[in-house]
């Protein structure tokens, strides 16, 4: 569904202004790659959270269906510093330890579906805070890395302002995105999200 969603915004926001010409500039196709940049960082963001809260469904249900312990079961439950006790009173029922897991397991559930809802972003930080705690490794090649920076710098700035030939900033540099830039841009962050689908995968042993 991403690849499809990203190759649309392409044929409407790049393909037409392929190849361009030397002559031309942003106030000929500054708004469209404004455009592909910022709602190609909105699908990657989603993309994302997407596949942590669908990591962390698969591992609840597996504990639940089949007591399977997988790595993204114990890293969501150690992030979140989950603690079972026992009734100390005699006098008192105590839960059997199973459920006391349950409980325990659903605070879990409760606190990273909380954190996906407020999560903003899909830059080095953000990536770490949705991915971690299902056991994913969210760091980059150096490519990869590098056009994140850069899409996440573009959406920040294009986001708000309305100047079609607006730049933003690496560093010390200025930078400004003609569609063949975007373009790669977008196609790098498509391949690290293919990179975070095969982690996913890696997390569950065979059926």
């Amino acid at each position: 569904r991403l690849s499809e969603h990203i190759t649309t915004l392409d044929q409407k926001f790049v393909v037409p202004y392929l190849p361009a010409e030397p002559s031309s500039g942003p106030d000929e196709w500054g708004h469209a790659t404004k455009a592909f940049c910022v709602l190609a960082h909105a699908a990657f963001e989603d993309y994302v959270e997407s596949l942590s809260l669908a990591v962390m469904h698969e591992a609840i249900g597996r504990w639940e269906t089949k007591k399977e312990l997988t790595r993204p079961l114990l890293t969501l439950v150690s992030f979140y510093q989950i603690r079972i006790r026992c009734e100390e009173d005699p006098e008192q029922d105590q839960l059997r330890v199973f459920d006391l897991l349950r409980m325990g397991i659903d605070e879990a559930k409760q606190a990273h579906s909380s954190a996906i809802h407020n999560n903003h972003g899909f830059d080095t930080p953000y990536l770490r805070k949705v991915l971690t705690p299902v056991g994913i490794d969210s760091d980059a090649e150096l490519r990869f890395a590098g056009s994140i920076t850069k899409l996440c710098a573009a959406r920040g700035t294009f986001a708000h302002t309305l100047e079609p030939g607006a730049t933003y900033s690496i560093g010390k540099s200025m930078s400004s995105t003609a569609p063949e830039d975007a373009r790669k841009i977008v196609g790098d962050c498509m391949d690290f999200c293919a990179k975070l689908s095969e982690r996913a995968e890696r997390c569950f042993p065979e059926k």
